[in-house]
Protein backbone atom coordinates (compact mmCIF):
# COMPACT_ATOMS: atom_id res chain seq x y z
CA UNK A 1 0.00 0.00 0.00
CA UNK A 2 1.37 3.40 -0.91
CA UNK A 3 1.96 5.73 2.00
CA UNK A 4 -0.54 8.54 2.29
CA UNK A 5 1.16 11.89 2.03
CA UNK A 6 0.20 14.29 4.79
CA UNK A 7 -0.12 17.91 3.77
CA UNK A 8 1.60 20.21 6.26
CA UNK A 9 1.85 23.98 6.31
CA UNK A 10 4.71 25.92 7.78
CA UNK A 11 3.44 28.84 9.83
CA UNK A 12 6.06 31.42 10.70
CA UNK A 13 3.79 33.60 12.80
CA UNK A 14 2.22 32.95 16.18
CA UNK A 15 -1.51 32.65 15.44
CA UNK A 16 -2.48 33.56 19.02
CA UNK A 17 -0.59 36.84 18.74
CA UNK A 18 -2.03 37.44 15.29
CA UNK A 19 -5.62 36.90 16.49
CA UNK A 20 -4.99 39.20 19.44
CA UNK A 21 -3.71 41.94 17.11
CA UNK A 22 -6.56 41.53 14.60
CA UNK A 23 -9.16 41.65 17.40
CA UNK A 24 -7.75 44.99 18.49
CA UNK A 25 -7.49 46.62 15.04
CA UNK A 26 -10.99 45.43 14.08
CA UNK A 27 -12.53 47.81 16.60
CA UNK A 28 -15.12 49.99 14.87
CA UNK A 29 -13.62 53.37 15.76
CA UNK A 30 -10.56 52.61 13.60
CA UNK A 31 -12.68 52.22 10.46
CA UNK A 32 -15.67 53.95 8.93
CA UNK A 33 -18.02 52.76 6.19
CA UNK A 34 -18.63 55.11 3.28
CA UNK A 35 -21.96 55.51 1.55
CA UNK A 36 -20.64 54.99 -1.96
CA UNK A 37 -18.75 52.19 -3.69
CA UNK A 38 -18.20 48.57 -2.79
CA UNK A 39 -15.60 45.87 -3.13
CA UNK A 40 -15.79 42.13 -3.76
CA UNK A 41 -13.78 39.56 -1.81
CA UNK A 42 -13.12 36.14 -3.35
CA UNK A 43 -12.70 33.29 -0.85
CA UNK A 44 -10.62 30.13 -1.36
CA UNK A 45 -13.78 28.06 -2.03
CA UNK A 46 -14.77 30.38 -4.89
CA UNK A 47 -17.47 32.21 -2.94
CA UNK A 48 -17.64 35.96 -3.44
CA UNK A 49 -18.56 38.43 -0.70
CA UNK A 50 -19.65 41.97 -1.46
CA UNK A 51 -18.94 44.59 1.19
CA UNK A 52 -19.05 48.41 1.27
CA UNK A 53 -15.89 50.42 0.96
CA UNK A 54 -14.29 51.40 4.25
CA UNK A 55 -11.73 54.00 5.18
CA UNK A 56 -9.18 53.94 7.98
CA UNK A 57 -9.67 56.92 10.27
CA UNK A 58 -6.18 56.73 11.81
CA UNK A 59 -2.73 55.98 10.42
CA UNK A 60 -1.13 52.56 10.69
CA UNK A 61 1.57 53.83 13.04
CA UNK A 62 -1.09 55.25 15.39
CA UNK A 63 -2.97 51.95 15.50
CA UNK A 64 0.25 50.05 16.25
CA UNK A 65 1.29 52.52 18.97
CA UNK A 66 -2.10 52.14 20.65
CA UNK A 67 -1.89 48.37 20.40
CA UNK A 68 1.57 48.32 21.97
CA UNK A 69 0.30 50.42 24.88
CA UNK A 70 -2.68 48.06 25.18
CA UNK A 71 -0.37 45.02 25.34
CA UNK A 72 1.92 46.71 27.85
CA UNK A 73 -0.97 47.25 30.25
CA UNK A 74 -2.19 43.65 29.84
CA UNK A 75 1.28 42.11 30.04
CA UNK A 76 0.89 40.52 26.57
CA UNK A 77 3.89 40.12 24.27
CA UNK A 78 2.85 41.44 20.81
CA UNK A 79 4.14 40.72 17.34
CA UNK A 80 7.09 42.70 16.08
CA UNK A 81 6.37 46.19 14.80
CA UNK A 82 7.48 45.27 11.27
CA UNK A 83 5.12 42.26 11.20
CA UNK A 84 2.19 44.39 12.33
CA UNK A 85 2.88 46.88 9.52
CA UNK A 86 2.86 44.00 7.00
CA UNK A 87 -0.45 42.72 8.38
CA UNK A 88 -2.06 46.16 8.06
CA UNK A 89 -0.69 46.51 4.55
CA UNK A 90 -2.58 43.37 3.50
CA UNK A 91 -5.82 44.69 5.05
CA UNK A 92 -7.16 46.92 2.30
CA UNK A 93 -8.59 50.22 3.45
CA UNK A 94 -8.42 53.74 2.14
CA UNK A 95 -6.71 56.40 4.23
CA UNK A 96 -8.61 59.66 4.66
CA UNK A 97 -7.23 62.77 6.35
CA UNK A 98 -10.53 64.60 6.75
CA UNK A 99 -13.34 63.07 8.80
CA UNK A 100 -15.93 65.70 7.82
CA UNK A 101 -19.21 63.94 7.04
CA UNK A 102 -18.02 60.68 8.63
CA UNK A 103 -17.25 61.61 12.21
CA UNK A 104 -18.27 65.23 12.66
CA UNK A 105 -17.51 65.27 16.38
CA UNK A 106 -13.87 64.33 15.80
CA UNK A 107 -13.65 66.72 12.85
CA UNK A 108 -15.04 69.61 14.93
CA UNK A 109 -12.63 68.81 17.76
CA UNK A 110 -9.64 68.87 15.43
CA UNK A 111 -10.90 72.14 13.93
CA UNK A 112 -11.18 73.53 17.48
CA UNK A 113 -7.46 72.98 18.02
CA UNK A 114 -6.77 74.65 14.68
CA UNK A 115 -8.84 77.74 15.58
CA UNK A 116 -7.13 78.15 18.95
CA UNK A 117 -3.74 77.87 17.23
CA UNK A 118 -4.79 80.68 14.89
CA UNK A 119 -5.78 82.77 17.92
CA UNK A 120 -2.30 82.24 19.38
CA UNK A 121 -0.80 83.32 16.04
CA UNK A 122 -2.90 86.51 16.10
CA UNK A 123 -1.81 87.27 19.66
CA UNK A 124 1.81 87.04 18.58
CA UNK A 125 1.60 88.86 15.24
CA UNK A 126 -0.94 91.58 15.99
CA UNK A 127 -0.84 92.18 19.73
CA UNK A 128 2.83 91.66 20.61
CA UNK A 129 2.51 88.68 22.92
CA UNK A 130 5.81 87.06 23.92
CA UNK A 131 7.13 84.78 21.17
CA UNK A 132 8.36 82.13 23.63
CA UNK A 133 4.91 81.85 25.25
CA UNK A 134 3.24 81.50 21.85
CA UNK A 135 5.68 78.77 20.83
CA UNK A 136 5.00 76.84 24.05
CA UNK A 137 1.24 77.25 23.61
CA UNK A 138 1.35 75.93 20.05
CA UNK A 139 3.45 72.93 21.11
CA UNK A 140 1.05 72.26 24.00
CA UNK A 141 -1.96 72.35 21.68
CA UNK A 142 -0.27 70.03 19.20
CA UNK A 143 0.67 67.58 21.96
CA UNK A 144 -2.86 67.66 23.43
CA UNK A 145 -4.44 66.98 20.03
CA UNK A 146 -2.12 64.01 19.47
CA UNK A 147 -3.01 62.68 22.93
CA UNK A 148 -6.75 62.69 22.20
CA UNK A 149 -6.19 60.95 18.88
CA UNK A 150 -4.01 58.19 20.31
CA UNK A 151 -3.42 57.49 24.01
CA UNK A 152 -6.68 58.71 25.53
CA UNK A 153 -8.63 55.73 24.14
CA UNK A 154 -6.25 53.33 25.84
CA UNK A 155 -6.56 55.20 29.15
CA UNK A 156 -10.36 54.87 29.02
CA UNK A 157 -10.29 51.13 28.36
CA UNK A 158 -11.06 50.21 31.99
CA UNK A 159 -14.55 50.91 33.32
CA UNK A 160 -13.22 52.12 36.67
CA UNK A 161 -10.18 54.27 37.23
CA UNK A 162 -8.75 56.36 40.05
CA UNK A 163 -8.44 59.21 37.53
CA UNK A 164 -11.75 61.03 37.04
CA UNK A 165 -10.92 61.82 33.39
CA UNK A 166 -10.56 58.10 32.60
CA UNK A 167 -13.30 56.57 34.79
CA UNK A 168 -16.21 55.64 32.50
CA UNK A 169 -18.53 54.77 35.37
CA UNK A 170 -18.05 58.22 36.89
CA UNK A 171 -18.10 60.18 33.64
CA UNK A 172 -21.23 58.52 32.19
CA UNK A 173 -23.32 58.82 35.37
CA UNK A 174 -26.07 61.44 35.29
CA UNK A 175 -25.29 64.15 37.89
CA UNK A 176 -29.01 64.68 38.65
CA UNK A 177 -31.07 61.57 37.87
CA UNK A 178 -30.28 58.79 40.35
CA UNK A 179 -31.73 56.15 38.01
CA UNK A 180 -28.83 56.80 35.64
CA UNK A 181 -26.06 56.87 38.20
CA UNK A 182 -23.44 54.38 39.31
CA UNK A 183 -21.44 54.84 42.45
CA UNK A 184 -17.70 54.31 42.24
CA UNK A 185 -16.15 52.16 44.95
CA UNK A 186 -12.88 54.09 44.83
CA UNK A 187 -11.60 57.64 45.19
CA UNK A 188 -10.58 59.75 42.22
CA UNK A 189 -7.30 60.86 43.72
CA UNK A 190 -5.08 60.38 40.65
CA UNK A 191 -4.52 62.96 37.94
CA UNK A 192 -3.46 62.23 34.38
CA UNK A 193 -0.54 64.39 33.29
CA UNK A 194 -1.72 64.62 29.67
CA UNK A 195 -5.30 65.52 30.61
CA UNK A 196 -4.02 68.19 33.01
CA UNK A 197 -1.72 69.59 30.32
CA UNK A 198 -4.72 69.97 28.02
CA UNK A 199 -6.61 71.93 30.68
CA UNK A 200 -3.54 74.02 31.50
CA UNK A 201 -2.84 75.11 27.93
CA UNK A 202 -6.48 76.08 27.35
CA UNK A 203 -6.59 78.08 30.57
CA UNK A 204 -3.30 79.75 29.65
CA UNK A 205 -4.59 80.84 26.24
CA UNK A 206 -7.80 82.21 27.76
CA UNK A 207 -5.84 84.15 30.39
CA UNK A 208 -3.48 85.63 27.80
CA UNK A 209 -6.42 86.53 25.59
CA UNK A 210 -8.05 88.50 28.40
CA UNK A 211 -4.76 90.18 29.31
CA UNK A 212 -4.31 91.35 25.73
CA UNK A 213 -7.75 92.97 25.52
CA UNK A 214 -6.30 96.41 26.33
CA UNK A 215 -4.08 96.34 23.23
CA UNK A 216 -6.96 95.50 20.88
CA UNK A 217 -8.77 98.09 18.82
CA UNK A 218 -12.08 97.74 20.61
CA UNK A 219 -14.08 95.47 22.89
CA UNK A 220 -15.89 93.92 19.94
CA UNK A 221 -12.67 92.47 18.58
CA UNK A 222 -11.87 90.90 21.95
CA UNK A 223 -15.40 89.48 22.19
CA UNK A 224 -15.07 87.89 18.73
CA UNK A 225 -11.80 86.16 19.63
CA UNK A 226 -13.21 85.05 22.98
CA UNK A 227 -16.31 83.65 21.25
CA UNK A 228 -14.15 81.62 18.83
CA UNK A 229 -12.05 80.39 21.73
CA UNK A 230 -15.04 79.24 23.81
CA UNK A 231 -16.61 77.56 20.78
CA UNK A 232 -13.35 75.70 20.14
CA UNK A 233 -13.06 74.59 23.77
CA UNK A 234 -16.60 73.18 23.62
CA UNK A 235 -15.74 71.26 20.43
CA UNK A 236 -12.62 69.80 22.06
CA UNK A 237 -14.58 68.80 25.17
CA UNK A 238 -17.25 67.13 23.03
CA UNK A 239 -14.54 65.24 21.16
CA UNK A 240 -13.08 63.98 24.42
CA UNK A 241 -16.54 62.89 25.62
CA UNK A 242 -17.19 61.21 22.27
CA UNK A 243 -14.02 59.11 22.61
CA UNK A 244 -14.99 57.99 26.11
CA UNK A 245 -18.55 57.08 25.03
CA UNK A 246 -17.28 55.12 22.03
CA UNK A 247 -15.03 53.09 24.34
CA UNK A 248 -18.04 52.31 26.53
CA UNK A 249 -20.04 51.19 23.47
CA UNK A 250 -17.15 49.01 22.36
CA UNK A 251 -17.06 47.27 25.76
CA UNK A 252 -20.76 46.39 25.43
CA UNK A 253 -20.37 44.69 22.05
Amino acid sequence: MPLQKTVTHRVRIDMIKLDHFLTFVNRPYFYQDVVYGQRTLKLDNGERLTMPNIIRTVTRSTMISQYQSFCEEDGFEPLSRATMFRVLKVREASQRKSLQGLDNTSADGAEGFHRITRIVDDLEEQYGVCKEWCSEARNGLKKAKCYLKTEYRVHCRKEESACADHCRKFALSDPVDEDFQQQCLHNHNVKCGSCEELKTVLESVEKKLNESSSSMYNKEQHDDLLYDFNKSVNSITEWKCHILRSEEEQSLI
